[in-house]
């Protein structure tokens, strides 16, 4: 009915090994007698179903949900001849990457679009792959030597200046 408020809940959806869970928690009392059904939407295919109570509070009920894809699943309580609808809640069944089969060979088809449309090409023409390759040489000639024997001439260099055109202060 509209102006009735929600009670605090909680809903989760989990994968139980190959099985898509819903568990619904409440978190306020007076919900005992109520029957709590869902309708899940996706992928083409629709389905509904009641969520069974497994205490206090807790309903649970594994979703129609096989193939990978994104899910809404819509919520309902009914009681004493009233429904209350909660909020829709969104699930992605996520697709395994393992079950991915291994090929052999190449899509030659979808290689030769991706290249067209980047402006490339797969396997290029023999008169492109026969023009010469510019080879680049690079010396490497080490410069620790000549550092070295430049620091060591400054430094006698210094000790000469000093000693025989600085004035000795005694």
């Amino acid at each position: 009915p509209p102006g009735e408020s929600l009670p605090p809940h909680e809903v989760r959806i989990n994968l139980a090994g190959r099985r898509v869970v819903l568990d619904l928690y409440l978190y306020a009392d007076g919900h005992e007698g109520s029957l709590f059904r869902y309708s899940v939407g996706g992928q083409g295919r629709q389905g509904e179903g009641v969520l069974t109570r497994l205490a206090p509070g807790h309903y649970q009920s594994a979703l129609p949900i096989s193939a990978p894809g994104d899910y809404r699943i819509a919520l309902v309580e009914e009681r004493q001849a009233q429904r209350l609808s909660y909020p829709t809640v969104g699930y992605t069944l996520a697709f395994d990457p393992r079950a991915e089969r291994v090929r052999d060979e190449f899509n030659i088809a979808l290689l030769e679009r991706l290249a067209r449309s980047t402006g490339g090409e797969i396997n290029p023409r023999g008169d492109r792959a026969a023009q010469p390759q510019m080879e680049i040489h690079r010396t490497f000639a080490p410069l620790r030597f000549y550092l070295v024997s430049l620091a060591a001439a400054l430094f006698l260099g210094e000790i000469i200046f000093r000693r025989f055109f600085l004035p000795t202060s005694s």
